[in-house]
């Protein structure tokens, strides 16, 4: 007898870690918030005995490395397994699983359709694939595989969060709403469900929903530097300085190494007309200590007056490359950022010319888009 009991392994990769800040949502940035699930083999006989004798032995055995965090050992006693039964759905899934972990996304999914095709039924299997696909890109092949996990099994909560995680990705926020809401119906206790949802709410605009949402997302896990990232964002969206200055503390508290957020920690303490020598002082004292992303790097140099840089310069930085996407994405956040010093030093009319070129950019998936469309609300109303 086989058992379905799986073991949940989440890999975060947030995208506002330097290297990785410019990809989505991290638009409030989150890179795909992976869940990959194992198809556990029952586990009433010890592996050791098994293990001798049988696929679900081998796939015990699998299991338990995969667990220690050796993965090429799990792998291979996964392969054992197929050597025994070819048809053993189980082990396919685990090893694809293992491979998942391992970045050999083409070699998961293979692993992943013959699963399926051993057992078209196999949720999970579909699941897993949708993460796969997901991760190479593939939106649309990931929601399709997560629309045949639900359509197994329509209490899997899982699939219904990454179902929503990458229609975030691809703008249809209310589709990603409506697939939080079912999977906090089913797991009240999801925080990445909450995180998730607030950041689309975010992207709408519904601020104080977003903020709720960033609300019970730390309530479960206090911990969630993006939580109070993007909480202390949603506070400088609505003109709640010193609400904001406190959150991106806290997210640097959490968080050190995300540079972002220091740069938003000293935009709110400007926007709030306080003293920004301590917020300065951080910045500075991360940049002297860490390397980072020489993109982020060079705006946070502007910043501190490090260097012969001026406007010029980080506009031409910023159109360095052939990478047109990559050209587009690093001018939608060089425009705000400028746009935030001429406000700060007065040029209010610079300014608003450089917020309409962020948002010109039609980078929607990046924050400084919604920041800049938030300045210009914030200054219209004479907030900042």
């Amino acid at each position: 007898m086989m058992q379905q009991n799986p073991a949940t392994v989440e890999t975060w990769e947030p995208r506002w870690s330097q290297k990785n800040h410019r990809a989505f949502t991290q638009c409030f940035r989150f890179a795909f918030a992976v869940a990959v699930v194992l198809l556990l083999a029952s586990l009433a006989i010890a592996p050791s005995v098994l293990a001798q004798n049988s696929a679900s032995g081998w796939v015990n055995s699998g299991l338990a490395k995969y667990e220690k965090g050796d993965l090429d050992g799990a792998i291979a006693d996964f392969n054992r397994a197929i050597g025994i039964d070819p048809k053993y759905a189980p082990a396919y899934n685990n090893r694809g699983a293992a491979k998942l972990i391992k970045g050999d996304l083409d070699g998961a999914i293979a692993d992943f359709n013959r699963a399926i095709g051993i057992n078209p039924k196999n949720a999970l299997a579909y699941y897993n694939r949708g993460v796969g696909k997901g991760n190479k890109g593939d939106l649309e092949g990931a929601v399709a595989d997560y629309n045949r996990a639900i359509e197994i099994d329509p209490n899997y909560a899982l699939a219904y969060y990454n179902r929503g995680f990458a229609k975030l990705k691809k703008g249809d926020l209310d589709g990603a709403i409506a697939d939080f809401n079912r999977a906090i119906e089913i797991n009240p206790n999801n925080a990445l469900a909450y995180y998730n949802r607030g950041v689309a709410k975010l992207k709408k605009g519904d601020l104080d929903e977003a903020i709720a949402d960033f609300n019970r997302a730390i309530e479960i896990d206090p911990k969630n530097a993006l939580a109070y990232y993007n909480r202390g964002n949603a506070f400088q969206a609505k003109g709640q300085f010193f609400q904001a200055v406190a959150n991106l503390n806290r997210a640097i508290e959490l968080n050190r190494n995300h540079e972002y957020a220091y740069l938003r920690l000293l935009i709110a303490t400007w926007s709030d007309r306080g003293d920004a020598s301590a917020a300065m002082d951080k910045l500075r004292n991360h940049v002297a200590a860490n390397s980072s992303d020489e993109w982020v790097r060079t705006i946070s140099k502007y910043y501190l007056g490090i260097g012969k840089l001026n406007e010029q310069a980080i506009l031409a930085e910023a159109r360095k490359g052939t990478d047109g996407k990559k050209v587009g994405e690093r001018l939608c956040e060089a425009y705000y950022y400028l746009g935030v010093k001429r406000l700060v030093g007065g040029n209010r009319k610079g300014a608003v010319e450089y917020f309409t070129l962020s948002i010109d950019t039609d980078i929607k998936r990046f924050t400084e888009y919604d920041a800049s469309k938030a300045m210009l609300r914030l200054m219209k109303e004479g907030k900042i």
